[in-house]
């Protein structure tokens, strides 16, 4: 046997490279191996140093790598370098090192909370189809104004969850291990109506809270329902499937897309997936119109959305980027209840802004009261409320008026009074005076100013030896965070863990979310990492295609080919004004289209002047988004052209249409357009 051969370096082996050596000898005629040390060797340390074992095995589970990664070759070579003498632990090594550690975690809790500090508060969330995992945050203060946050994870037995004690006995037995019976957290916020239900009655909370995000879920998820739009991205949806479908679609695409310098990419369909998503997918879609316009044009494609549908949907991606924008501002680290009623109050003013009005706003209007009336009207208003005062990023601010924000301090003050810990300390009439005056100092130090970014807990971290009976009250109002720890981010479709659940047993898989738990950070609901950004480039795209769609009902475009001069001069003659393609046997008279079957196709027809009999077809730059359609009558009565044509041209004059003989209809139109274009 050859002791002297040696393995790779890095491994744990026990064949690595050793300082004895073996030499053969001859004593009283007989060979014999003597060993000796070899002093040119440097020792090697036999057991892996505790530390390493220990960051090793924290940084695979805590990025959801199985621990035999650490006998990835690249993995190897990336240790190598940084210190060739290193020792890398075996999966066996970290395997024990977690099981001792999750033994421990179980034993002692994990949320280092002292009474007094500050409140307790508890955010859960689970997510789940035969088997649950339960995600839960855990808040509280160390120090003053100094809010920490622990995340836990936990395998559900049960497929179904009846009772609130599966929901809230892991988080309790955090906080103490022992006495976990005696656990109450001032705040408990929920991530669902029916999991507030189950929950409300436990007396396990002092105040209960629904997750903003699923209220934002509910408001969107109504108005995608709303038969226009789920029209629109229905078509987008179908359009997007049919390019894929074979491949000289798609190749037609990317020639289309390579002509028109269009640099991203087609958008991946999102059937039943998060509003977000679908909020990507659509303002992908919008951008690349002009390119799925003429796409459909040259492929054939009958059911492409026509221009009217286009502004329906840029109202809706508007409204998503807003509704993504809010909740992403309530899924940072330091989000607090006291955001909930201005975000509120923001998304209400952009509805109610927009300058153009379509006939299905009034169901969004309707829908953003119907959803955020338990917040704004319910029981738990006042609390909200209270917080948005104490909150000095929007106290005396646009959310409320004045008035209201006096009513808001006045019925503050009298709830403070009932509330104080020291109220058998001092009367009542010393501490109506100390909330008078502090609540006097408080406005007085909102005059000098504070910035959106700012930290709450900071500014009243800095203004707490002026303001101290505020301050602690504040603590209270703005402990609470206003959105769940996201359980879909880990355990969800392509979370961090989820591709674990079914690899590993459930002793191991409990094993490894123990220790996987302790080393994540608080993310609310409304944020993923993995999102896709809206580029530059996409952003810019859209935006141009917008302002060219989005201004009037009926886009007549000039020849891009002719400088404005010879494009006044050439409507002279009337092929100038736009390309008009030869009607085919124009004496043939078709058969007039169908009735509507509503009222709202009617109404879509009418605006956008879009009939399907014979008409002239005016056909598009390649670079611009396409114009509406109208079409020209052929019957013999002279008024079916002034008549059908009336809604496009009163958008150009105010005056009353003149009836155009029969011989002047075609001079009559392109007059109108004329007159049209300079206004444009």
């Amino acid at each position: 046997m050859n002791h002297s051969g040696a393995s790779q370096p890095g491994t744990s082996s026990s064949l690595i490279p050793s300082k004895y050596r073996f030499a053969q000898v001859r004593v009283n005629g007989v060979k014999r191996k003597l060993v000796f040390t070899d002093s040119s060797e440097k020792p090697r340390k036999e057991d892996v140093d505790p530390k390493t074992i220990e960051l090793m095995s924290h940084f695979f589970v805590s990025q959801g790598l199985p621990l035999k990664c650490a006998r990835e070759p690249t993995f190897i070579n990336l240790v190598r370098y940084l210190n060739p003498s290193h020792s890398i632990p075996s999966p066996f090594q970290m395997k024990s090192f977690l099981a001792n550690s999750s033994k421990k975690l179980k034993e002692r809790p994990t949320a280092h909370f002292t009474r007094g500090v500050g409140p307790l508060c508890l955010t859960l969330d689970y997510v789940g189809d035969d088997q649950k995992f339960l995600v839960y945050s855990i808040h509280w203060f160390e120090k003053a104004f100094e809010r920490q946050n622990i995340v836990c994870f936990w395998r559900l037995r049960l497929r179904d969850i009846r009772d609130s004690e599966s929901l809230l006995l892991p988080a309790r037995t955090s906080v103490d291990s022992i006495s976990y019976a005696t656990v109450k957290f001032d705040s408990i916020v929920l991530p669902s109506l029916e999991a507030y239900d189950l929950v409300v009655r436990s007396r396990v909370g002092k105040r209960y809270y629904v997750c903003f995000h699923h209220y934002m879920t509910m408001f969107v998820e109504n108005v995608m329902r709303i038969p226009e739009l789920a029209k629109g991205l229905d078509q987008l949806n179908n359009l997007v499937c049919f390019i894929r479908e074979h491949s000289q679609f798609y190749t037609l695409f990317e020639n289309i897309k390579k002509a028109r310098n269009v640099q991203f990419d087609l958008p991946i369909t999102k059937r039943g997936e998060r509003w977000e998503q679908t909020f990507m997918f659509l303002t992908k879609c919008l951008a690349l119109h002009d390119t799925f316009f003429e796409y459909a044009e040259e492929a054939g494609y009958q059911n492409y959305i026509s221009n009217m549908m286009f502004n329906y949907l840029l109202y809706f991606q508007r409204l998503l980027q807003q509704c993504v924008n809010i909740s992403r501002e309530l899924s940072q680290p330091h989000n607090s209840i006291s955001q909930v009623i201005p975000k509120i109050n923001e998304l209400k003013t952009f509805i109610l802004g927009s300058k153009r009005r379509y006939r299905f706003q009034n169901t969004v209007e309707e829908s953003l009261k119907y959803v955020f009336e338990n917040i704004t009207h319910d029981k738990s208003h006042f609390l909200y409320e209270i917080a948005s005062l104490l909150d000095p990023r929007y106290a005396y601010g646009k959310t409320f008026s004045l008035e209201k924000w006096l009513n808001i301090e006045r019925r503050a003050s009298e709830e403070f009074q009932i509330t104080s810990e020291d109220s058998d300390l001092i009367t009542v009439h010393q501490r109506q005076k100390v909330i008078k005056d502090n609540f006097e100092m408080y406005r007085q130090m909102l005059e000098l100013g504070v910035e959106q970014s700012e930290n709450p807990f900071q500014w009243w971290t800095e203004c707490h030896k002026a303001m101290k009976f505020l301050s602690e009250v504040a603590l209270q109002y703005l402990a609470c965070p206003a959105t769940t720890v996201n359980a879909s981010y880990y355990f969800g479709k392509g979370g961090k863990f989820e591709h674990l659940c079914d690899r590993l047993s459930f002793k191991e898989l409990d094993t490894f979310l123990i220790n996987a738990g302790m080393h994540q950070k608080y993310v609310g609901k409304g944020f993923d990492n993995n999102e896709e950004e809206i580029t530059p480039e996409l952003k810019e795209s859209l935006e141009n295609t917008a302002n060219r769609l989005h201004v009037r009902r009926v886009f007549i475009p000039r020849d891009p080919t002719l400088r404005v001069s010879q494009f006044f001069h050439n409507l002279k003659v009337p092929v100038a004004l736009f390309p008009v393609k030869v009607i085919s046997n124009p004496s043939v008279i078709k058969k007039p289209p169908p009735p509507l079957e509503s009222d709202s196709q009617a109404d879509e027809a009418l605006e956008e002047v879009h009939f399907l009999e014979n008409k002239v077809k005016i056909e598009d730059d390649p670079l611009r988004a396409p114009p509406m359609r109208f079409t020209v009558p052929l019957e013999d009565k002279p008024t079916d052209l002034a008549l059908r044509c009336l809604p496009m041209l009163s958008e150009v004059k105010n005056e009353d249409l003149e009836i155009a003989d029969n011989g002047e209809r075609l001079g009559k139109l392109y007059d109108e357009a004329l007159r049209f274009a300079r206004l444009l």
